[in-house]
C-alpha cells in the first residue's frame, strides 16, 4: 500500500529506501514504520539505507521511528545506516545521540561504500568467532561449561602470552 511512495534500490545486499518528500513528524512515522516493516518482510538484505534526501525535518516522532527501525534491523541482523542529511536533520541527529548508534554518510555513494565495508566487517567478525570458538578444539559452547566471559578471559591470556612470545622472539 504506502510501500508505493517509498522507492527501493537493491545492490547485492544492500536495500536504499529513497524516504519521500515529507516532514519526519507523526503524521509521517505512523506510514514510515508501518512500511518498512513491511520493505524488511518482502527484501532480503544484509544492510539498510535510508536516503532522507527528500525530508526536510524531523522531530522527535521521527528520531523514535529510527530507533524502531534500528530494532527491526537488529532483530533480523541488518546493518541500518542514514544518508543525505540536509543541515536540520544533522541538528536533530546530533542533539538526540543517534549519531554515537546509527551510522550516516554524506552521500548515497558513500553509504553502499559504508556497508560494504561493513559487512566485510561483520563475515571477518564472524568467522575470528568461529575460529576462537575453536581454540580449545571443540566449538564455543562446549567449553567445558564455561561461560562466555570466562573463555573469552582465557583467549585473551593466551593471545597476550603469544604476544609476548613473539616479542621475545625477535
Amino acid at each position: 500500500m504506502a510501500e508505493k511512495i517509498f522507492k527501493i534500490f537493491k545492490k547485492e545486499d544492500s536495500l536504499l529506501v529513497k524516504l519521500p518528500n515529507s516532514d519526519f513528524d507523526s503524521r509521517f512515522s505512523f506510514c514510515y514504520k508501518q512500511t518498512i516493516k513491511q520493505i524488511l518482510a518482502k527484501h532480503n538484505c544484509k544492510a539498510l539505507i535510508l536516503d532522507f534526501s527528500n525530508i526536510d525535518m524531523i522531530d522527535k516522532d521521527g528520531l523514535a521511528s529510527l530507533i524502531y527501525t534500528l530494532k527491526i534491523a537488529c532483530s533480523k541482523g541488518i546493518t541500518l545506516l542514514t544518508c543525505c542529511f540536509n543541515d536540520n536533520i544533522i541538528e536533530a541527529y546530533d542533539h538526540s545521540g543517534l549519531k554515537s548508534i546509527i551510522d550516516f554518510a554524506k552521500s548515497i555513494k558513500e553509504a553502499f561504500i559504508m556497508a560494504e565495508g561493513m559487512l566485510e566487517l561483520r563475515q571477518m567478525e564472524d568467522h575470528m568467532s568461529r575460529l576462537m570458538g575453536n581454540i580449545f578444539g571443540y566449538p564455543l559452547e562446549e567449553n567445558f561449561g564455561l561461560t562466555e566471559e570466562e573463555v573469552s578471559k582465557i583467549k585473551s591470556k593466551i593471545f597476550e602470552h603469544r604476544r609476548l612470545s613473539q616479542i621475545k622472539l625477535q
